[in-house]
């Protein structure tokens, strides 16, 4: 892959707290993911194959998809993108994508 998506911290939290429910839902987020960056999270991770939407009558649900669920399990959490002004303990320096972990 030569144009792998490169997982932020906030992503990479999003997918890892999704990939340890039994249901792969991934809301809620974690707490500091809210308003335009909630959008942006789960627009990039739709976008790249690790989210599905789910359609239901009155409600949208975002759900993990396969590709999604193999990720936290082949990214180490110190190989993924911090993004600028990021400061969650779970923020690693540098950067993943799907390509390093398949």
């Amino acid at each position: 892959m030569t144009n792998a998506h490169r997982l932020t911290a906030a992503q990479y939290e999003a997918v890892r707290l999704a990939a340890s429910r039994p249901s792969r839902a991934l809301e809620p987020l974690p707490s500091y993911i809210r308003g335009a960056a909630k959008q942006s999270v789960l627009t990039a991770l739709v976008a790249s194959g690790y989210v599905s939407t789910c359609y239901f009558p009155g409600h949208v649900e975002y759900v993990l998809t396969d590709l999604g669920l193999a990720c936290p399990a082949g990214v180490d959490a110190a190989a993924v993108q911090r993004a600028p002004g990021e400061t969650s303990a779970a923020a690693p320096d540098s950067a993943v994508s799907p390509a390093q972990h398949g």
